[in-house]
């Protein structure tokens, strides 16, 4: 028996996610679920918290996409990058293509008795044990920015991301405060488009003295590609020589 199910689910922040663009309280998605043959596999379909949606509505456009797929199917598999050729012809989100291969390469793993990751992996290459990850400071006071900081470094997080808003003065003194709390954390700098052309070059020539690792996102998406590069070249904070500044594009 193979099956694929999907479950909404609504589950309240522990602390409020805040960036330069708005506040928010939950988190909304889907649970995937796909059985083969008694074997379980688990995914979730999680579009970004400021992507507002209409879970009921997603939930419907993912019953459809699947609608007809038997996930039991192998005779399209002759290779594992072809695993989802049949979902991709329907053209899936992002968000929810990720989830059902999840699940289904999941179940697949529980069915030859190991994890996903060495599901994936198959050959000599060993799954890495951990993940490093970055703790996220979202309070917009001084002093809460610096707790948050203090809480993660607590845990043995030592990279710290810092959303930056939309009052540089306020923010200038949340990354000096945690850098003088905390000598020796990897800082970085998401102000989520925030600044214009105009003012960042400014700001990130005052803010290369705490030692930031990369800034994200520090103009809007909507403008042209040159005006990134050019901020890039003139840029004083340096990751790894290279004068990075991520942008993040859909």
């Amino acid at each position: 028996m193979s099956r694929i199910d999907f479950k909404p689910y609504a589950l309240p922040l522990k602390l409020t996610y805040r960036y330069a663009k708005g506040e928010y309280e939950k988190r909304e998605g889907l649970i995937v679920r796909v059985e083969i043959d008694g074997y379980t596999g688990w995914g979730e379909v999680s579009p970004a918290l400021y992507r507002r949606f209409d879970v009921r509505a997603y939930l419907g456009r993912a019953e459809e996409m699947v609608e007809g797929l038997d996930v039991a199917d192998d005779k399209f598999l002759p290779k594992l990058d072809e695993h989802l050729r049949k979902l991709d012809e329907r053209f899936p989100q992002s968000p929810l293509r990720c989830g059902i291969a999840t699940a289904w390469l999941s179940a697949r793993a529980a069915a030859e008795g190991m994890s996903l990751s060495r599901y994936l992996g198959k050959s000599e290459h060993i799954p890495a044990e951990y993940v490093p990850i970055n703790g996220l400071i979202v309070d917009k006071t001084i002093e809460g920015a610096v707790e948050q900081a203090r809480g993660y470094i607590e845990t043995g997080i030592r990279t710290l991301k810092i959303k930056c808003f939309n009052y540089f003065a306020r923010d200038f003194t949340r990354v000096d405060e945690i850098r003088k709390a905390f000598p020796n954390a990897i800082l970085r700098l998401d102000p989520n488009e925030a600044w214009t052309e105009e003012v960042a070059l400014d700001y990130l020539k005052k803010l290369a003295q705490f030692d930031i690792e990369y800034v994200e996102d520090a103009l809007p998406q909507d403008r042209p590609l040159k005006k990134f590069a050019d901020l890039r070249a003139k840029s004083p904070i340096n990751w790894h020589g290279t004068n990075l500044l991520v942008i993040s594009r859909p």
